[in-house]
């Protein structure tokens, strides 16, 4: 069933993060044709993924069919020239990508010294000199969203996406009003993480080591997806899709892909819905409880 993502359509309400496809043992290749042979067509990149760009446009131009591609720009502190420094990052982006457009243009973090306002006008610049189709912001709270979403209409330029993390592990973005507010804005809701991090399909012999109440969830998962002839992962991602996200199902192998493509398609009964939510976590999501943000800022340290 097609999806709107601001002026992109897509085929299926999900996605493909390629945070991992720059390591040496990632067949891009082979996930991209899986995924693009099931008909999920969106692929999410960003230039802090190490390598990942110009493993993802070589892989698109291999593959030669078409694809929606997501990158993003992450606003250094330092980066006082806001709008010089995200559309100089992106040309960068787009030579690594191979294009002269990307289809979606995201503020990875809300971590700029700079105005919101003053963020808007430089998305809006990049849409307005045809750099990318459409803008979005990422990791940002309600109240940022809707400052952002306000700003860039200032411009004339709509708020397509705020990709969160949300998964059965982290359901605080529906819980606190995030994807309500989505939902009156328009935006789109991307969800990064949303297998936890593989928490949610780990292994019975890996549950031992979890805390209690994620290895409640995962046996509840494995559960539901025994009883409905699925995989967890795929019980996972539908889930988030019948919550009105666009999960991304990051892999860096072909036959993972085509098992996570197996999420669409389909929809959970009402009532598997009510028994996964019972068990769903609020959590304090990956930032918080790995340390996520402190090494993803160490990562860009020397990333002008």
């Amino acid at each position: 069933m097609a999806v709107r993502l601001g002026p992109l359509e897509l085929q299926h309400a999900m996605g493909v993060g390629t945070n991992c496809w720059g390591e040496e043992d990632a067949d891009a290749n082979g996930v991209l044709k899986a995924a693009l042979d099931a008909g999920v067509e969106f692929f999410d990149t960003a230039e802090v993924y190490k390598n990942s760009e110009p493993v993802v446009g070589r892989a698109v131009q291999a593959d030669g069919r078409s694809a929606i591609i997501a990158t993003k720009y992450f606003p250094l502190p330092w980066h006082f020239n806001l709008e010089s420094n995200l559309l100089a990052h992106l040309d960068e982006s787009l030579r690594k990508l191979g294009k002269d457009q990307v289809d979606l243009f995201y503020i990875h973090m809300p971590v700029s010294l700079r105005s919101l306002e003053t963020q808007a006008a430089a998305l809006a610049k990049a849409a307005q000199l045809g750099k990318c189709r459409a803008v979005g912001v990422s990791n940002f709270s309600e109240q940022e969203m809707r400052k952002m979403h306000a700003a860039l209409a200032a411009h004339g330029v709509p708020l397509a996406a705020n990709q969160v993390e949300f998964s059965l592990l982290r359901r605080v973005p529906e819980t606190g009003g995030l994807l309500k507010a989505c939902r009156e804005l328009g935006v789109a809701c991307v969800a990064w993480c949303a297998l936890g991090d593989g928490r949610i399909c780990a292994q019975p012999e890996k549950r031992a080591s979890l805390p209690l109440p994620v290895r409640v969830c995962a046996e509840r998962v494995e559960n539901v997806a025994q009883r409905l002839g699925r995989s967890p992962q795929q019980v996972a991602l539908n889930w988030c899709m019948c919550k009105g996200t666009i999960p991304l199902a990051g892999t860096t192998k072909q036959k993972n892909m085509a098992g996570n493509a197996g999420a669409v398609g389909w929809r959970l009964s009402d009532d598997d819905i009510a028994e996964l939510d019972a068990v769903a976590l609020d959590d304090a999501g990956t930032f918080a409880t790995k340390g996520v943000l402190g090494k993803v800022l160490e990562k860009v340290g020397q990333h002008g």
